[in-house]
């Protein structure tokens, strides 16, 4: 099904956007170095595909500390298409930052609060939002039940340490998991694109 009419029948059905959290990792699901550095961890291919994604979505959503540690333009290159940018989170972000260009409208909604987020997305009237987000709101977000799907663009490489793509969820046993299902896997470049629907708990 397309992503458009899968997105619009999600809204339809539960009353907010479709929500894709989009991540790009080693292959032991790092997705910063111990330094800090993240870029670039997948391959052009996959960060071409990437821009696909973008341009099928109405906004993407990231979060404070990513905007201001990445500087982000979230702008599809290649598309005409220009999803409006949401930046969610408490921490102040430059107003000579890249995702305040002209180039697209963005929203600002300064809290940590997921209610608060969720709300301004659904007045947006919003059918489907790529959240490009780290692991902390990301997680928040996976743990609210408010992900409904999971792209991993996973590449042939180890780290060791350093950041994960997920954190908290407030999972303390083995029975209490998230059930994801797995709906699509292709090689994009060198890389692994694995595509998942979040089943819950």
């Amino acid at each position: 099904m397309e992503f458009a009419q899968r997105a619009w029948l999600h809204k339809e059905r539960t009353g907010r956007p479709l929500m894709i959290w989009k991540v790009a990792t080693t292959l032991d699901s790092k997705v910063a170095a111990s330094d800090g550095t993240s870029q670039w961890i997948t391959g052009p291919e996959s960060r071409e595909d990437v821009q696909a994604l973008r341009a099928q979505s109405d906004a993407i959503l990231i979060g404070t500390n990513t905007a201001l540690v990445d500087n982000p333009h979230l702008i599809p290159r290649g598309y005409t298409a220009r999803p409006v940018r949401v930046i969610s989170g408490e921490q102040s972000v430059p107003d000579t930052h890249r995702v305040f260009d002209n180039e697209a409208r963005t929203i600002t909604v300064k809290s940590k609060s997921i209610p608060d987020l969720l709300k301004t997305l659904c007045n947006e009237g919003f059918n489907q939002v790529l959240v490009e987000a780290g692991p902390t709101l990301g997680s928040a977000l996976m743990a609210s039940g408010n992900i409904d799907e999971l792209i991993i663009y996973q590449a042939p490489k180890l780290l060791g340490a350093g950041k994960e793509f997920v954190s908290h969820l407030g999972i303390s046993t083995l029975e209490d998991h998230i059930t994801l299902e797995l709906i699509s896997v292709v090689h994009v470049g060198g890389d692994i694109k694995s595509h998942y629907i979040v089943r819950g708990r």
